[in-house]
């Protein structure tokens, strides 16, 4: 494996290690409080992580998604220690929007991802492998992948358009997550957990991780710079 690579300068320092990822827990109320429904407005689904992205590009790297964080983390992009204070201000930013939705809209229902009738759970896990693979995978070659050259302009709007196609191929399924927090969010504020293992087995643990392991090995070349700092 590649060491962690300079992709992410602000991360480098001790100081932002931090710091950074709580930019992360500022996006994530913004992704969440849109979410409800996500699978009747695409377009407006796919506008919103295109501008969430574009904004904590130069801030955060725009990750907001642990599967995303996973995947950068396992192809040298970043340590697993800044991954893991991505991922607990993630969490956090997702919970917290999620009860403040509820408290906005006087204690409605907060919708939460499950897998479709029909459908059963290793098919659901099977459907979000295969589309978290394919975001991570873009936003490798779009975004994190110093050859990217004139390419990393159009990071966000092309991110933007594999989420929106992932969703139309696998909401009628598995709800389309593609991201454990936005998962995990909904499933805290209402209390129902019903199949929200699919949402970290499939995205997280194989998805971003294997999507991660093959750009990260295979198409960013091991001579790169490393982080000045081993955390």
């Amino acid at each position: 494996m590649p060491l962690p690579l300079a992709a992410h300068p602000e991360l480098v320092d001790s100081d932002s290690i931090f710091r950074t990822p709580y930019w992360e827990l500022v996006m994530l109320p913004l992704d969440e409080t849109v979410e409800s429904d996500s699978n009747e407005n695409i377009s407006d689904n796919e506008d919103k992580d295109q501008e969430l992205i574009a904004v904590g590009a130069n801030i955060s790297g725009g990750h907001v998604n642990p599967a995303v964080t996973f995947g950068l983390a396992l192809g040298g992009q970043i340590t697993i220690l800044t991954g893991v204070f991505y991922w607990i201000a993630q969490l956090l930013g997702s919970i917290v929007a999620c009860f403040l939705l509820k408290f906005v809209t006087g204690g409605l229902a907060i919708p939460t991802h499950s897998v479709a009738a029909g459908v059963g759970a290793i098919e659901g896990v099977v459907m979000e492998i295969v589309i978290t693979f394919a975001l991570v995978y873009t936003v490798y070659a779009t975004a994190a992948d110093p050859k990217k050259g004139s390419l990393g302009i159009i990071a966000p709007i092309a991110i933007g358009f594999i989420v929106g196609a992932n969703i139309l191929a696998a909401g009628p399924f598995s709800g389309g997550s593609m991201n454990p927090a936005r998962s995990f969010g909904p499933a805290v504020a209402s209390g129902d957990f019903h199949d929200n293992w699919v949402y970290w087995v499939g995205p997280l643990i194989i998805g971003g991780g294997v999507a991660g392991l093959i750009y990260g090995n295979l198409y960013i070349p091991s001579d790169h710079a490393p982080l000045s700092s081993e955390y």
